[in-house]
């Protein structure tokens, strides 16, 4: 039985070892732990939300220019078919843990500069312990797989490059993680299931519907967490070009809940929580009460390729695997397009390079930037949002194989009012217990 954990403490895959023997055994008997913690600390050196403001404040206690938090992870996979009590199933356990304050409040972005700081998706920079995962997958025949459970959405709309690792040792910024305009209609926890499809060797097909209501913080028997029914498709179709793997992901998501009409000019709606700057409205005022839509949307497309790949890792990679993938680098895009009403965002692009240093390859590296624009309506005009775009570039580097560090650079061109361009620095270290 190989060593799968073991050896001197520079050179094992694991802080903590092989726990005497057991975590070897438990692997080969088909349990996998993987429990990690993400530290990420950002100072915001230049611009951002300025003080007059109350989202520099936010929730928590958002008012200093440098910020430290963490994120433990906790990841259980079962594979039924070593464990020997059925076969064809697969359980999946993820719980995590949030403490420490982040700057996402004070960068001057609209949406999380930082993407570690939103799992779980409640009470953002209080400390919250929460199990965000616990799916069964059962395959019906070789190719086709039926799951359900408590589902994480950001394992979706991912490529080699860029939000396979959750932000652990790739981008931060949620725009180069994921395409931002799927807010709208997916939440980050949630009840689901659906089914997976490969239907050929380089064509994967999952298909979701979920309940819209965002769950974190609660569990999945409290009956004042369903609201609202989603759905999300994603077809992914892997490619070889001048013989180096690539492939692009076609995506479609709705939902059907109860939004805000944008369009509407209600006197009501003058913003107790987010007021910046007092609305203008045109003459005369319109009282009517604020409208509802019951259905939103939004079509996402991802690509990516290979410019070079080194020895070592698989042939290719998967969505269904997006932290295995084939040591190299190459360039990656990711687009997107929604409703524009009830969804606040109309449109996002990002992309960039990234993957291995040919001269060490355990580190990694990237360079990105993306644009988001906001939808064109009154409400969203009145309170003065405008589009934003980004930069972002980091160095991953190994210092043992348990133990990562990240250097990390932003620079955002706000959207927000009252808000000036700023220049984000990042260290973020990840440790492999």
């Amino acid at each position: 039985m190989p060593d799968l954990f073991g050896g001197p403490i520079e050179k094992r895959a694991k802080l903590t070892g092989n726990w005497g023997g057991v975590r070897n055994e438990m692997a080969m008997k088909g349990i996998i732990a993987e429990l990690d913690l993400t530290t990420v600390f950002q100072h915001q050196a230049t611009g951002g939300s300025q003080s007059q403001s109350v989202l520099r404040s936010g929730p928590g206690k958002q008012e200093d220019d440098a910020e430290l938090m963490s994120l433990g992870d906790i990841f259980l996979v079962f594979d039924m078919n070593r464990t020997g009590l059925w076969k064809d199933g697969v359980f999946k356990f993820r719980a995590q843990g949030r403490f420490g304050d982040s700057a996402i409040f004070r960068n001057g972005s609209l949406l999380p500069n930082n993407v570690l700081a939103f799992q779980p998706t409640d009470d953002i920079d209080e400390e919250i312990f929460d199990i965000t995962e616990f799916t069964y997958t059962h395959f019906i025949i070789p190719k086709f797989a039926l799951f359900g459970g408590v589902m994480n959405t950001l394992d979706a709309d991912l490529t080699p490059f860029s939000g396979n690792t959750r932000g652990k040792s790739d981008f931060l910024h949620s725009d180069l993680n994921l395409s931002t305009v799927s807010f709208q209609n997916a939440p980050y926890k949630t009840v689901g299931g659906g089914f997976v499809a490969m239907p050929h060797q380089r064509v994967t097909l999952i298909s979701t519907v979920f309940n819209r209501k965002e769950m974190s913080g609660h569990g999945p028997f409290d009956r004042e967490s369903y609201h609202g029914v989603g759905t999300a498709t994603e077809l992914y179709v892997s490619h070889r070009l001048f013989n180096k793997p690539g492939g692009q992901m076609f995506g479609f998501n709705a939902s059907w809940d109860d939004y805000l009409d944008l369009e509407v000019r209600p006197l009501t709606l003058i913003f107790d929580s987010i007021s910046i700057r007092p609305p203008i409205f045109p003459n005369p005022v319109d009282l009517a009460e604020p409208q509802e839509k019951k259905f939103g949307w939004a079509i996402t497309y991802n690509a990516w390729q290979y410019i070079d790949v080194f020895d070592g890792g698989p042939p290719g990679w998967s969505p269904l695997m997006p932290a295995n993938r084939p040591s190299g680098w190459g360039v990656f895009l990711r687009a997107a397009v929604s409703d524009h009403n009830p969804n606040p965002l109309a449109w996002n692009l990002s992309g960039g390079f990234g993957g291995n240093n040919p001269a060490r390859k355990s580190d990694t590296w990237g360079v990105g930037a993306f644009h988001r624009s906001v939808s064109d309506v009154l409400l969203l005009e009145r309170l003065h949002f405008g589009a934003e775009t980004g930069f972002e570039a980091f160095y991953n580097a190994q210092i043992t194989p348990w133990f990562h560090v990240t250097a990390d650079i932003q620079y955002i061109d706000t959207g927000l009012p009252r808000a000036d361009n700023g220049l984000v620095l990042g260290l973020r270290s990840k440790i492999d217990f």
